[in-house]
């Protein structure tokens, strides 16, 4: 018995070794919300705070900065072209 589950072991693991690797991490992980962008630019412009947005969108703060592509939609920020 533990022959047999030795060798499904060894398969398992080699058959792993053929998927890239990036694949495998992908899998493992959960999958990414689904916001709406938008809706985010619309609040950033009213003045609300990234962590407000993802309290009202019930989600992370990575994900609603990570929805606005690069979180650069600051409204008001400091470091802006007048910098």
């Amino acid at each position: 018995m533990a022959e047999i589950y030795n060798r499904t072991l060894v398969e398992t693991k080699a058959a792993m070794l053929l998927i890239p690797q990036s694949a495998r991490v992908l899998a493992k992980n959960r999958p990414r919300a689904n916001v709406d962008a938008s809706r985010i630019a619309d609040l950033r412009k009213q003045g609300w705070g990234w962590r407000k947005i993802a309290a009202e969108l019930g989600v992370g703060v990575g994900t609603v900065m990570r929805a606005t592509s690069d979180g650069s939609l600051s409204i008001g920020n400091h470091l802006g072209a007048d910098a």
